[in-house]
């Protein structure tokens, strides 16, 4: 045994979890020339069942399977996230010190059979026990086992609920003839919980909150109190009210954490000035939603002789959210603003984030700033970063800079900048995919709210020109803000999207194929968006683009720059953005050492250790906002889509279809993104026969309607609480 092979094994014995590439070479201090010897020594050890691979690109020595008694013993800490079916998966925290002990610490997740799952809720911070390493003996034998599930699938119960994602739920006070109860509407809750009473004045069919007192077993009701009397359903806000106490979201902020702002949020004084650079006699201007309050990032840019230079100015938070502060530790708490369909729940207080964070026109404000000069075809020649100082030119809406875009001249040199602004992004754009970087932009739409918070219909979101203009400057600022943290081994946080399994995208290809389209080898990134572009603007382009998504890895924070999959970058964090996410606070404060004008005493910044905690907490945050902003729009969405179902508002929808079954067809609805079901006798006056073998549905006239049929539908049933529609076809499209 060679001694190079002596000391990748001991290494390898020695982790508690399968290391990646870049950290054996990390550990065993290899340069950059000796990653061929490395992969030739795996290889080796691989062949000779020394060593497997766990997943893609993650190594781990081969060890005898533990006894029944080890694997009781076998204790992890993490969520639990539940099915609709019943069942559930847990995920470990990789930054519990314990998890890390065990071979199923590292594990992606881990299932777990519904009646294991204790009385744990979705969400909910769990200890279980693991039951089984591997998968199960059926699976095994039944010649349907994925080589990679060979080692990943494990099965635990859950022993105990470490903190309740909520202490809340929600539901209708309701009553039998015997009890007053809660009715619960969450696929996720028993149907009820029982109430010993009910607070005076309130009423039955009105929403409540309520806490749960007793529960030991799923198969019984749980016991509880109202804590809070919501109102009626239909009551502006209620809804909305409901969802942010089911996801614990914070609302109001404690009075020490309002003083400090106000503490904070003073005039800039002349000595922060002298050590910044000056830029309030430049044309930097702000483009954003025409709504906003909280202005991030501000954009200035010139032609040059070799290209272009770009400064992207960003809101210096730092300046004012010191570590370790009652400011901090609650911007880190909520980890992210959160974006409901009405409101805006922040990460920080208003007097700062719509206020001196806030990069207001014609206001002096302060800024970090990421200074690049460009080649003519987009490649980065220089970069420096620097503290600074600006005073917004020009708040420009999204519209009025695609106005300008489109041939408005009466921002005189405003808008000259502009176009030349776009000429810059264009190039980075067509560079960026041209470097594989994937374009499957989704159609968004927007609800249109009355003053009393009903959804009145909905409009698409338009994402044009001056909106890829800001996207572009945004995502070359975060990436070369994360080329040098990394250059200078500095603890951060980083943006990270892991490369797809593929077995998901063995699944995807099917789903391509089932489209008419031959995918090629999917695992090649040209071919992704190969199949991308030959979708656009057909019928199946929304079902291609989904399938491609959900065999995605979700990207998350992460202390260790392992790269962005979906954009290609090697190195990517976020910067742009410290107003409303924990992560760029972190940055900005990783930075200061590195600008040009450092501050004489920067920030204490996090270790590896602290920013691994940091970045599983605020993935798990943006996680739940996204979940609550998700929900808060779809609630408006149905209500809106019920009150209209049988009026002459009733919107019409183009449906695709995706699915033939002989209940029905399952389509996409394209203005909305969502699916849905026409049922069999729904398709038409006519009658229609089911082919089972062809997969589709043919008419009395021989009209068939099989995958990738269009037609127009409206909605007939829906059912919120499932997130089900159901639609009848009016014509073919």
């Amino acid at each position: 045994m060679t001694e190079f092979r002596r000391e990748l094994q001991a290494l390898l014995e020695a982790s508690p979890k399968p290391l990646r590439e870049m950290d054996l070479i990390e550990k065993l201090k290899l340069h950059s020339s000796q990653k061929v010897i490395l992969r030739k020594e795996l290889s080796a050890m691989m062949k000779t069942g020394l060593v497997s691979e766990f997943g893609k690109g993650r190594y781990v020595i081969k060890r005898p399977k533990k006894t029944k008694k080890e694997r009781q013993r076998v204790v992890l800490e993490g969520t639990i996230k539940l099915h609709f079916r019943g069942n559930g998966w847990f995920f470990p925290d990789a930054t519990v010190e314990e998890n890390q002990k065990h071979e199923a610490g590292s594990f992606p997740k881990i299932y777990i059979p519904g009646k294991k799952l204790g009385v744990s809720l979705n969400g909910d911070r769990v200890r279980i026990a693991i039951d089984r390493m591997g998968p199960p003996e059926w699976k095994r034998k039944s010649g349907k086992l994925r080589q990679e599930e060979e080692e990943e699938l494990a099965s635990g119960s859950v022993i105990e609920i470490v903190k309740r994602r909520s202490e809340e739920v929600v539901g209708v006070i309701a009553r039998n003839k015997e009890k007053v109860f809660l009715r619960l509407e969450s696929e996720f809750l028993p149907p009820r919980m029982e109430l010993a009473s009910v607070p005076e004045g309130a009423e039955f069919g009105q929403l409540a909150a309520a806490k749960i007192t007793v529960w030991n077993d799923r198969e019984r009701f749980p016991k509880g109190e109202i804590t809070k009397v919501l109102g009626w359903e239909n009551d502006p806000g209620v809804d909305i009210e409901a969802v942010i106490r089911e996801y614990n979201l914070p609302v109001t902020f404690e009075p020490q954490v309002i003083q400090a702002a106000e503490r904070v949020a003073v005039e800039i004084s002349d000595q922060e000035k002298e050590r910044r650079e000056d830029w309030t006699d430049r044309y930097v201007i702000t483009i954003d939603p025409a709504t906003a309050k909280d202005h991030d990032d501000a954009i200035w840019v010139q032609k040059t002789e070799k290209g272009w230079d770009l400064a992207v100015h960003i809101a210096d938070v730092s300046h004012y959210v010191k570590p370790g502060t009652a400011l901090d530790l609650e911007a880190q708490e909520r980890g992210n603003s959160t974006y409901l369909v009405d409101r805006v729940l922040p990460m920080i207080p208003e007097i700062l984030s719509n206020g001196m964070c806030s990069l207001k026109p014609d206001e002096e404000r302060l800024t970090k700033c990421a200074v690049m000069s460009f080649g003519q075809d987009g490649s980065v020649l220089k970069s420096r970063f620097v503290d600074a100082y600006i005073k917004s030119q020009a708040k420009l809406s999204y519209e009025q800079a695609q106005d300008v875009l489109e041939g408005d001249n009466s921002r005189g040199e405003i808008g000259e900048m502009v176009k030349e602004a776009w000429e810059l992004a264009s190039t980075l754009r067509k560079r960026r995919f041209k470097e594989g970087a994937l374009d499957m932009e989704f159609s968004e739409y927007q609800l249109i709210l009355s003053d009393s918070g009903q959804a009145t219909g909905f409009e698409h979101e338009v994402y044009n020109e001056s909106h890829q203009l800001i996207e572009e400057f945004m995502l070359i600022t975060n990436e070369a803000v994360a080329r040098l943290l990394k250059s200078r081994m500095k603890p951060a946080i980083y943006r990270t999207h892991e490369d797809p399994d593929p077995a998901k995208l063995l699944e995807f290809a099917e789903v391509a194929r089932a489209w008419g389209y031959e995918p090629g080898d999917l695992s090649h990134r040209g071919n992704v968006q190969s199949l991308i572009d030959k979708s656009r603007g057909s019928v199946g382009e929304h079902a291609i683009k989904l399938g491609l998504l959900k065999s995605l890895k979700r990207a998350c924070y992460s202390p260790t720059p392992e790269g962005h999959y979906g954009l290609s970058k090697g190195d990517y964090c976020h910067f742009t953005s410290p107003i409303r996410r924990y992560a760029d606070l972190v940055v900005h404060r990783a930075l200061q050492s590195f600008l040009d004008n450092a501050p004489a005493n920067p920030d204490q910044t996090t270790s590896q250790r602290q920013n691994e905690v940091i970045a599983e907490h605020i993935s798990s945050s943006e996680r739940k906002s996204a979940e609550a902003e998700s929900k808060t729009k779809q609630i408006k969405l149905y209500d809106f889509l019920e009150r209209t179902r049988d009026t002459k508002q009733a919107p019409v929808f183009s449906a695709v279809v995706t699915e033939v079954k002989r209940m029905g067809v399952f389509v996409e609805i394209l203005e909305l993104g969502m699916k849905g079901l026409v049922r069999a006798e729904d398709l038409g006056t006519e009658r229609w026969k089911y082919h089972q073998v062809a997969g589709r549905f043919v008419g009395a006239n021989q009209e068939a309607i099989e995958l990738g049929t269009a037609f127009k539908a409206v909605v007939t049933r829906t059912d919120r609480e499932r997130r089900r529609l159901d639609f009848k076809r009016l014509s073919i499209a």
